[in-house]
C-alpha cells in the first residue's frame, strides 16, 4: 500500500471513530470525569483552609458542617455542593465509562443519593447549637441519607470492577479503601453516642469518602481519554 493511500485509510479510521456513539460515550464520560476531580479536589482544598481560617470550630467535636454557618459560610457552602456535584458528575461518568457487566444500578443509585444528598446538605445549613429550625432538619436528614448511601455505593462499585478489564487493577484497592469508609462510618455512630470525638472521626470518614471518589475519577478519566483519538495520528 503506497504512503498515500496508507494515510487516506488512516484519516478514514479516525473519523469514523471519532463519529461513532462509543467515542462520543468516551468524550463525555472524560469530561464528567475531570469534573468530578475538580469538585472533589476542590473540597479537600476548602475543608483544609476552614480548619485555619475557623480556629474556633472544635475539629475534634464539631461536624465540618459548622464551617458552612458564620465567618466565611458561604465558601464552605460552595465547597460542599461542588463535592455533591462531583459526585453526581462521577455517578454518571461510571455508567458511561464501565462495561455494563461491571456496573450495578443499585451501587450508581445509591452514589447518585449521596450527591443529591451532599447538594441539599449545601443548601441547607445546619443549625447553630441549641437551635432547631425546618433548614437544620433538612440538613441533618440529607446529610444521613448520604452518610448511610455511600459505604454501600463504594462497595458494590467496587466489587463490579473486576468484571471489566480496563478496571479490574482498580478493585482491589478500591475495595480495600471502601472497606475503611464502612468501618470509618461505623466510628462516626460510635463516637456520635458512645466516646465522643464525632469531630475526628467524620473528618476521617469524609477523607476516605473523598480518596475512593478521586481514584476512581482519575482512572475513569484514564480508561475514557484513551478510548477515543485525541490526538493526531503519528502514521504519515
Amino acid at each position: 500500500m503506497t504512503p498515500l493511500l496508507l494515510s487516506a485509510r488512516v484519516r478514514t479510521v479516525q473519523t469514523a471513530a471519532m463519529t461513532s456513539p462509543d467515542a462520543g460515550r468516551s468524550r463525555s464520560a472524560a469530561f464528567l470525569a475531570l469534573l468530578a476531580i475538580v469538585g472533589m479536589a476542590y473540597y479537600l482544598v476548602s475543608v483544609v483552609a476552614a480548619h485555619l481560617l475557623r480556629p474556633d470550630v472544635h475539629p475534634v467535636s464539631d461536624p465540618v458542617s459548622y464551617y458552612a454557618v458564620g465567618p466565611y459560610g458561604f465558601f464552605i457552602g460552595i465547597a460542599i455542593f461542588a463535592l455533591g456535584v462531583g459526585s453526581l458528575a462521577l455517578t454518571l461518568g461510571l455508567h458511561l465509562g464501565i462495561a455494563p457487566s461491571g456496573r450495578t444500578r443499585v451501587g450508581l443509585l445509591l452514589l447518585a443519593l449521596y450527591g443529591v444528598g451532599q447538594l441539599v446538605v449545601a443548601i441547607f445549613s445546619i443549625d447553630a447549637e441549641s437551635a432547631q429550625t425546618t433548614t437544620g432538619i433538612i440538613h441533618n436528614i440529607a446529610g444521613n441519607i448520604s452518610f448511610f448511601c455511600f459505604p454501600l455505593a463504594a462497595i458494590l462499585l467496587s466489587s463490579g470492577m473486576g468484571k471489566d478489564e480496563r478496571w479490574r487493577s482498580l478493585k482491589r484497592p478500591a475495595l480495600v479503601l471502601s472497606v475503611v469508609v464502612l468501618v470509618g462510618a461505623i466510628l462516626v455512630m460510635v463516637s456520635a453516642n458512645v466516646v465522643g470525638g464525632f469531630g475526628i472521626a467524620q473528618r476521617l470518614f469524609l477523607l476516605t469518602t473523598v480518596v475512593w471518589m478521586l481514584l476512581a475519577a482519575i482512572r475513569l478519566r484514564s480508561t475514557t481519554r484513551s478510548a477515543y483519538p485525541g490526538r493526531r495520528s503519528q502514521v504519515r
